[in-house]
């Protein structure tokens, strides 16, 4: 990863393929405020950018996201982290703890997006909760049934 020498580090994430080792590694700065003179504004706006760098098997990617509080840009940069996982292995990239990456990004979507992006978005996460509460309920009962025999 590119070193940040002019921004704190807020977090690191770092995520690995269950199935075949990928790994993902990510940096998101802590955002800073910033005083901007937009054209054809009469005054200066401030905004808050949050500097992400994420590694993909040595491919490094920086961005800075830009909004109008440091929450928001917080929010954007685990967003554009959660881009770099293919749709539908959402459930296969773990963190250091075993996490899976759809528990490690947050659900909150900043309001600019719009409610039809937020409620699909809502909608998603839920469907994943289920399964994910579903599957380990599978499990749990499995591990009894396993445990009922063996004590047979």
């Amino acid at each position: 990863m590119d070193p940040q020498p002019e921004a704190e580090v807020l977090c690191n994430i770092n995520l690995r393929h269950a199935r075949d080792g990928r790994i993902i590694r990510a940096r998101i700065a802590k955002p800073v405020s910033e005083t901007k003179q937009p054209p054809g504004l009469p005054e200066p706006v401030q905004d808050w950018g949050a500097r992400v760098t994420v590694d993909v098997d040595g491919t490094v990617n920086v961005r800075t996201v830009w909004s109008m509080n440091w929450i928001c840009a917080l929010t954007l940069a685990l967003d554009y982290v959660s881009q770099f996982i293919p749709k539908g292995e959402e459930r296969d990239w773990v963190d250091d703890e075993g996490l899976e990456s759809w528990c490690i990004f947050p659900k909150a979507v900043p309001i600019a997006w719009g409610h039809d992006l937020y409620q699909k978005i809502s909608h998603m996460v839920d469907d994943a909760e289920r399964t994910f509460e579903d599957d380990v309920q599978i499990r749990r009962l499995a591990a009894e049934k396993r445990r009922d025999e063996e004590c047979r």
